[in-house]
């Protein structure tokens, strides 16, 4: 899923794949890889997989396991490239 914004997954959500996004916010259930600007996960949210990030927001009570980078320190190292 690409979005120049914001892409929303709602408390019944559920999505598995790669996001790459302005913005994402989570409330379901995500899990695969995002490369985002900015991932908010809310308090009923749940992310399992990989993240390659400049701002990262976790409420209490919201799961995260995987990985996490920041945006600007992966330079060097492999990126995650939208899916054309």
């Amino acid at each position: 899923m690409q979005s120049s914004e914001l892409v929303s997954i709602g408390k019944k959500g559920v999505v598995e794949g790669k996001i790459f996004a302005k913005k994402l916010i989570i409330s379901g259930k995500f899990v695969g890889k995002a490369e985002c600007e900015h991932i908010e996960i809310l308090k009923s949210g749940i992310l399992n997989g990989d993240v390659l990030v400049v701002n990262l927001v976790i409420e209490e009570g919201a799961v995260f396991e995987g990985n996490c980078k920041k945006k600007d320190e992966v330079k060097n190292e492999k990126k995650l490239h939208p899916i054309k």
